[in-house]
């Protein structure tokens, strides 16, 4: 048999086409929830019955539904409580709770002796004749287990519906009840009653007091953590940090604006004091061209010592950089390739930030193999653009624009359609990903219907019919939200991520990390899909700058070590400081002890390329154009004197690059074809 499990909380009808009377596989279709429960059983053993339900009425009042009572007298509460007790018109903007309060007056009014939070907890399953735990009308059963309900403070940006967002609100308090009660016990008496669970609520209910007018998740999460103050002493701060940091909303996660759904940040650290750690974090300058200075900040915290002492910091100097004397803010030793910065002692809870300059060479950067920054209409010819078959009513299509750019003065650009559209914008020829580090590096801006329409990238191989998502391959300017299967390009990925919402009108830099794919010829493509419910007024996609480049980032490892014995290391996020990528000009990473000589120079038909070395080595011929695009190439194995040759009568004239290259570095030689 097979099962079919679908990407939401709900089981699909699907037809038996014009075959289907020949199938003889017996077929289930199941929700998101249930397939997890059955993946957590497989191979042990489990049996599964199907039961038809018996005779049931046709249709069910909602009115009788205890959930749907207690969740619409909620809104009465949230409504009055919030913004304090003049004000009953708080809850209107678009990050506010409403829904996801009252969801859980529904929850937390119907728990039984013996619940657990684990267990599958729907609203309004009565009206859909579910049992108690079934999905209800949301997206996903409430449970405690990420596993049953995965919803997280980034999945807000995702759909901004109200119930939608009110999920997320709700997943996270019920979560708070749930580590209450586990604490402190249950107690059945909901008016008088003394257990985590009567704590919970009453946090909850003086969080809402607490909180402004029109609040956002944070500030709901920051009036629970002001009531424990004012109620309990803050006893619980660190049980609620931990809960709300869970589910995204910790110690460095960021609002936005309350007035905008779209624009938050995540962060699953807790609060830096319930660590019991000495912490250090790292930044950098995150991109230089070669020869800039790196600025380094350090912050150094003490989260677990009455007093700790005699704190340093080593950090680790890579290769092509130096310490630059006298920059740093704290006494600073050099020795070998590393720094060590002397910090002192730290009472608890007290931080301190150590800074310092690195001094780079210009002679390490990352190497530019292939560049279209779209000078002119003309850079037409190097794509191809095209409307998805399956949506036939797409009216609009890439082009070539100067209304912005990344750099002068054009770029691609697709309107943010009205109807239902999927359209590719494709490099016109396979790829060669080249480099010990190779990355697809893009800039873009984008203004979409956010968490409806949105963007993605596709790789595949040369002569594949096969393409590949390149989402957890994005190691920085990654994906901004999740994009419904409506406009989810024909692709069964549950929670696909895509460039949604809006870069307010910045460009931002994406890279993909190409590695899986070094030594291949590769297809590109961008994908942009609309549902048929645009909201008029949204921009689109603007993309530039395309280029494939062989990265090369400095980072290094900073450490912290305390005379308690304490020791903590890490690196600056997202490979630390990026360097801009331009030509070989033979001094990066030169090869040694080989040699090379082109001839003739100026060429016309064979330029002949004579190598030496003393060793034998595997070395990749490339012959590129002065924007870095690989116009020939070839590989050789070379132990000796050994000369190979091009055949350059067909290539046009000009200036170029030869560049022969291997894992050990490279070297290059300017030629000429006439």
């Amino acid at each position: 048999g097979v099962i079919i499990c679908n990407h939401l909380d709900e089981t699909l009808g699907l037809g038996a086409g014009t075959h289907g009377s020949l199938v003889e596989i017996p077929t289930v279709s199941l929700s998101f929830s249930d397939c997890q429960t059955i993946r957590q059983f497989i191979g042990n053993g489990l049996e599964v019955t199907l039961v038809n339900p018996g005779a049931i009425p046709a249709a069910l009042d909602g009115d009788l539904d205890n959930g749907i009572i207690a969740h619409e007298y909620g809104h009465g509460i949230s409504n009055r409580l919030t913004g304090g007790p003049s004000q009953s018109g708080c809850l209107s903007n678009d990050e506010q709770m409403g829904e996801g309060w009252s969801d859980w007056f529904t929850l937390v009014t119907s728990v039984k002796p013996g619940d657990e939070g684990a267990m599958k907890r729907g609203v309004g399953t009565f009206a859909l004749r579910e049992e108690t735990n079934g999905t209800g009308i949301r997206r996903y059963p409430y449970s405690t287990d990420m596993g049953i309900n995965p919803l997280v403070y980034g999945d807000v940006a995702a759909n901004t519906e109200v119930h939608a967002l009110g999920e997320v609100w709700t997943a996270m308090v019920w979560d708070l009840y749930w580590a209450f009660v586990e604490e402190y016990g249950w107690d059945p008496d909901l008016y008088n009653g003394s257990g985590g669970n009567n704590m919970a609520i009453r946090l909850v209910f003086e969080g809402m007091k607490n909180q402004p007018c029109n609040p956002g998740f944070l500030d709901g999460r920051d009036a629970i953590l002001a009531a424990d103050q004012a109620l309990y002493g803050g006893a619980n701060e660190c049980l609620i940090w931990d809960v709300f940091a869970r589910r995204g909303a910790g110690w460095e996660a960021s609002q936005g604006s309350s007035f905008s759904a779209t624009d938050q940040v995540e962060d699953y650290n807790t609060k830096p004091a319930c660590r019991n750690e000495i912490t250090i974090e790292k930044s950098v300058t995150d991109f230089i061209n070669p020869g800039d200075d790196i600025e380094v900040t350090i912050e150094v915290g003490n989260y677990k010592h009455p007093t700790a002492t005699g704190i340093t910091v080593t950090d680790e100097l890579p290769d092509g950089t130096s310490f630059k004397a006298g920059s740093a803010n704290v006494p600073a030793t050099v020795s070998g390739n590393q720094v060590t910065l002397e910090v002192g002692d730290l009472n608890f809870e007290e931080t301190k930030t150590v800074t310092y300059t690195l001094e780079t060479s210009p002679d390490f950067y990352s190497i530019r193999n292939y560049l279209d920054d779209i000078p002119d209409f003309n850079a037409e010819d190097n794509w191809l653009y095209y409307v998805d078959p399956n949506t036939p009513n797409a009216d609009k299509l890439w082009q070539i624009a100067d209304v912005f750019a990344h750099s002068p003065e054009y770029a691609w650009f697709i309107e943010n359609s009205e109807f239902e559209s999927r359209v590719s914008l494709q490099l016109a020829e396979p790829k060669l990903i080249d480099g010990d580090f190779p990355v697809l590096r893009f800039y873009h801006m984008f203004d979409t219907e956010p968490g409806i329409d949105g963007g993605i990238v596709e790789v595949r191989e040369a002569g594949s019919m096969q393409w590949q998502l390149v989402q957890s391959r994005v190691i920085r300017g990654d994906y901004t939200g999740v994009i419904p299967y409506s406009t989810s390009f024909i692709i069964p990925v549950p929670k696909l991520y895509a460039f949604t919402g809006s870069t307010n009108n910045e460009f931002m830099a994406t890279y993909v990390d190409m590695s899986e794919w070094a030594g291949k010829e590769m297809e590109i493509r961008f994908r942009f899909g609309t549902n048929d419910n645009a909201t008029v007024g949204q921009l689109g996609w603007i993309i530039d700058d395309v280029e494939l480049m062989d990265l090369f980032y400095y980072n290094g490892q900073a450490c912290v070590n305390t005379d308690q014995g304490d020791q903590e290391c890490t690196e600056a996020p997202n490979y630390g400081t990026i360097v801009e990528s331009q030509l070989p000009t033979g001094t990066v990473d030169k090869l040694e002890n080989v040699s090379l000589t082109v001839f003739p120079n100026p060429a016309k038909n064979l330029l002949n390329i004579a190598v030496e070395a003393e060793d034998q080595q595997d070395l990749d011929v490339s012959l590129l154009t002065v924007d870095g695009k690989v116009v020939l190439s070839k590989s050789i194995n070379v132990f000796g004197n050994d000369i190979t040759s091009l055949n350059v009568s067909s290539v046009p004239s000009g200036f170029y690059f030869l560049r022969i290259s291997s894992d050990k570095g490279i070297l290059t030689q300017k030629v000429i074809i006439e």
